[in-house]
């Protein structure tokens, strides 16, 4: 079928110095005739036989539609043909498909044209794991036929041809060959011809097995692309693993059927890398960022190369100072997640082989929150206020400097006292730091004075970087309101009186709250017998008006002024009272001791008090004569 002249492709071992190296190494399976010729050895189209006890995933094409193929998915991942590509799916002939009977000539299955054309030629198999194993049955085998083996970064593992394969199966010293085994041989003529479609002797009818060394032990390089393309490149049963084979790198343990070829490739594994995390406040630039410290495998001299921007507009710069580090600069502003790429590729000669990671950046800001709701919105004139305001960092980062909380204008007598930050609510003072999650109390007390009106007090907050200004201030009002106090004075009674003789008094009521006191009451009861308010009314004298003007109870009294009501009379009986005083709310009282009039003593007229010096002189002239007779 295929007449393609004879070349060698096989790519040329490369020192390992300094290096990590992995080999790809190509075995076949036992044949798919058994020695006699006679009949079909299904387990020949395949990886190995089930004695070996290791599975794997393998599309067999046998549920595909027949025909020219694009796009789509088989069972060992997505497929794709490049552009203009003649990739097909065939119905078992002569020249391939794979079967499961014995008996010669019995029949295959579809299988897989690769074709010659198309951008890139052929078909190129995304695995849906990546694979240390890659195997298929080769039918009708010729020269140039292609496999490219790529991982998940595109790079080239290896490209092998089948021009090494034909030449080690046409060798004269493989007519007999030896498996690993040790003890089986396979003559070469019973890998020739198809055995299920019995023509075609002379091309070989082999599978071959791609195997994956990792020499170094490292174990990072897997197979995540196949391509194949070629004239005449029929094949089947693709198969794959993801895990090693046992017994790797060496041939131990590896199905004892199995050929080796001696078709080895040895290349310098591409770079491994792995995804980063970093972080920076927002508006900084980031601590140096050493971003291949994690990455599994950047040997010396490799080519370290970030985005220059990255998603959402920070820049990335090498660092002067640290030779192999990078610094990030966010956007302006920007706080939340941020990311670049960067590509690790070796060094030359292999500089085309590359690898590619993420940098996760997480920029991070505080973000100061005012709440005035502690702060209360009414303060009375002369009585203790008490309140509280709150500054919370709401955003994920620290607040370290320039912190401040306050609130302004108070009413007068209100301040802002001491401040504490939680959780241990130790003092804190504007400049503090102010912790992710933290909260700042300040306390606002004081006395108001009697300045009664409303004042708007704006609480602000601020910190450096702070990601949220439209938080970091809040309005409050205050209103300062006054409280009246009418107090009752029942001073201006006089305490006594007497029956019959005028008795005149005042007592009055003065408002000395620092509010108007509306409908008040200011009245006297309990007063003695023949004593009652005056004929005048009550007179009210206010600071704005300082000349009495009438007054009658109830009515209202405003802030500061006195009412003054007159008391007058001729007491009628002698006794006690007590009276009782009340305006608004305050009481008083008073006794008023009322006494009779006194009896009148008579005053001796002129000659009554002659008579009476008269009498006096005789008593003492008789008494002196009664002395005389005694001596």
């Amino acid at each position: 079928m295929k007449k393609v002249t004879l070349a060698v492709a096989c790519l040329t071992a490369m020192s390992a110095l300094n290096a990590q190296a992995s080999e790809l190494s190509v075995y076949i399976s036992q044949p798919v005739r058994n020695a006699a010729l006679n009949a079909a050895v299904p387990d020949g189209a395949l990886p190995w036989s089930e004695s070996y006890q290791q599975t794997y995933t393998i599309e067999t094409f046998n549920g595909e539609t027949l025909g020219d193929k694009t796009t789509g998915n088989w069972a060992i991942g997505t497929y794709e043909v490049g552009a203009g590509g003649n990739t097909n799916v065939a119905a078992a002939n002569v020249y391939g498909g794979a079967g499961t009977g014995t008996a010669v000539g019995s029949g295959g299955s579809n299988f897989l044209n690769a074709g010659t054309t198309g951008t890139p030629e052929g078909v190129t198999v995304t695995l849906t794991n990546p694979a240390r194993y890659v195997g298929f049955w080769w039918s009708a085998g010729s020269n140039g036929n292609n496999v490219e083996l790529l991982d998940e970064h595109d790079n080239v593992l290896t490209a092998m041809t089948t021009d090494g394969l034909m030449t080690f199966l046409n060798s004269p010293d493989n007519l007999t060959m030896k498996a690993l085994d040790g003890t089986t041989t396979y003559s070469r003529a019973q890998y020739n011809g198809n055995p299920f479609v019995e023509g075609n002797g002379g091309e070989p009818y082999v599978y071959l097995n791609y195997v994956l060394k990792d020499t170094t032990g490292f174990g990072a390089t897997a197979i995540k692309k196949i391509r194949f393309w070629g004239a005449g490149f029929e094949l089947d049963n693709i198969a794959v693993r993801e895990e090693t084979l046992p017994g790797l790198p060496a041939d131990t343990e590896l199905p004892g059927s199995w050929v080796p070829t001696e078709i080895n490739n040895v290349f310098e594994d591409p770079p491994a890398t792995a995804d980063d995390a970093g972080s920076t406040r927002i508006n900084t630039p980031s601590a140096p960022l050493d971003i291949t410290l994690n990455d599994p495998y950047v040997p010396a001299g490799s080519a370290v190369t970030p985005q220059a921007t990255s998603a959402n507009g920070g820049t990335i710069a090498a660092d002067p100072a640290n030779p192999g580090k990078f610094i990030y600069t966010p956007a302006t502003g920007f706080i939340g997640t941020d990311s670049f790429s960067y590509q690790v590729c070796l060094p030359t000669p292999n500089q085309t082989k590359c690898a590619t990671s993420v940098v996760t950046m997480t920029v991070t800001a505080p973000d100061l929150a005012i709440d005035l709701s502690g702060i209360g919105a009414t303060a009375t004139v002369g009585l203790p206020y008490q309140g509280a305001f709150t500054c919370t960092n709401l955003g994920n980062a620290d607040a370290v400097s320039e912190t401040t909380c306050t609130t302004g204008p108070l009413p007068e007598g209100l301040s802002v006292q001491a401040c504490t930050v939680s959780p241990d609510n130790s003092a804190w003072v504007a400049g503090n730091r102010i912790a992710q999650g933290a909260v700042v109390t300040c306390d606002v007390a004081g006395t108001p004075a009697n300045v009664k009106k409303t004042t708007t007090t704006t609480g602000t907050t601020s910190t450096t970087g702070d990601s949220d200004l439209l938080n970091n201030s809040a309005p409050q009002d205050i209103t300062v309101v006054g409280v009246p106090n009418v107090v009752i004075d029942l001073g201006g009674l006089p305490s006594t009186g007497t029956v019959g003789l005028p008795y005149k008094g005042s007592y009055t009521c003065t408002n000395q709250g620092s509010a108007d006191q509306a409908d008040a009451s200011c009245s006297a009861s309990g007063l003695p017998a023949g004593i009652s308010q005056g004929p005048a009314a009550c007179t009210i004298v206010t600071p704005a008006a300082p000349a009495p003007t009438g007054w009658t109870s109830p009515s209202a009294i405003p802030e500061g002024a006195v009412v003054t009501c007159p008391v007058e009379g001729k007491p009628t009986e002698v006794g006690s009272a007590l009276v009782s005083g009340s305006g608004a709310e305050s009481k008083a009282s008073k006794d008023i001791s009322i006494s009779a009039v006194p009896m009148a003593i008579p005053v001796p007229s002129l000659s009554t008090w002659a008579l009476m010096v008269l009498a006096g002189c005789l008593a003492m002239l008789g008494m002196g004569r009664a002395r005389k007779r005694s001596i």
